[in-house]
């Protein structure tokens, strides 16, 4: 699974739209020249980094169309149904749109399908994940000194997570 965030590169064809909307982005780089076929997501369709482009009912439309397969929609119920809502009309006013979006649905049912037909991973056990933790923390500093920002190694110990109940 890829999440595409809402970032804009205005010096790219992609221009000023949101990563999460722009068929450059998800279709002529990630699909075609990464050659990623795989979940595509957005991130949380809630945020500015989309909605100061769009209103939600546009976004998640043309998020689609770019060739999003799951759309995020994290905190507002009125959001989901403005959003549902939005793409069901267009469905019902575009055959092409409904092809589109049916489209989509099948293909991300068949990749959850695929990814998860042995069942869902276990999660890492305590000593993995703070293994892991420790990892990506000396890979950052290791990165920070590569590129002379000491400022932003740290020297740190990695602290233990804590379970709560």
């Amino acid at each position: 699974m890829v999440m595409v965030n809402h970032a804009s590169y205005p010096d790219t064809p992609g221009k000023t739209l949101p990563a999460t909307a722009s068929p450059f982005w998800i279709t002529t780089v990630l699909r075609k020249k990464v050659g990623y076929r795989g979940l595509i997501f957005s991130d949380d369709m809630e945020m500015g980094g989309i909605l100061k482009f769009l209103p939600m009912e546009e976004a998640v439309i043309v998020a689609i169309r770019a060739g999003m397969n799951t759309l995020e929609i994290c905190h507002s119920p009125e959001m989901i149904m403005r959003a549902y809502e939005a793409l069901m009309h267009e469905a019902e006013s575009s055959a092409t749109f409904r092809w589109v979006l049916l489209q989509r649905a099948r293909d991300a049912a068949r990749k959850r399908e695929r990814m998860f037909a042995a069942g869902a991973p276990e999660a890492l056990a305590p000593q993995e994940f703070e293994a892991l933790r420790t990892r990506i923390l000396r890979f950052r500093d290791r990165i920070a000194r590569i590129a002379g920002d000491a400022g932003s190694a740290s020297t740190a110990v990695a602290l233990p997570v804590v379970e709560t109940a």
